[in-house]
């Protein structure tokens, strides 16, 4: 049984195998699993997770910007508002690269204090004055988030 899709093949090597080839106009070969980068596979994989027509309801991510060139933070986000309208997300990450591309209503902060751990969101915490001199991803970097909280 094979895959297709415009620019990949895939195909069942032996059970529970994947084999799949990314084949571009360019190229005379295709390019296999192998010779690409952990953040390619990373971002075609959450690509096809975050695209797909039979998301369930719930979606844990941890840390999905792991490996991925900074240029791809931007799309992935997109992504993942698009899915987020189809099922619930749970995103947790320590990246401020990530932040970067979120609004404050997307940005849910938890910080942990005698054992228990508080939620705030940060179009909660009063931060329009910050905003306008700074990114969130200043904000969540220099630590202004979590007094804000």
């Amino acid at each position: 049984m094979a895959l297709e899709s415009a620019h990949g093949r895939s195909r069942l090597a032996a059970a529970g195998v994947l084999s799949m080839s990314w084949k571009e106009r360019q190229y005379s070969r295709p390019l296999y699993m192998h010779q690409l980068s952990e953040g390619t596979l990373r971002f075609l994989w959450l690509t096809a997770l975050l695209s797909s027509r039979d998301l369930p309801p719930l979606v844990l991510l941890d840390e999905p910007e792991v490996s991925l060139h900074p240029e791809l933070l931007r799309l992935l986000v997109g992504l993942l508002r698009e899915a987020s309208e189809r099922s619930q997300l749970i995103v947790c990450t320590h990246s401020d690269r990530l932040v970067r591309f979120l609004e404050p209503s997307e940005l849910l902060l938890a910080q942990s204090a005698d054992g228990a751990v508080r939620f705030d969101w940060a179009d909660q915490l009063g931060l329009e004055e910050w905003l306008a001199d700074y990114t969130l991803d200043e904000l969540w970097r220099t630590g202004q988030l979590e007094s804000a909280s």
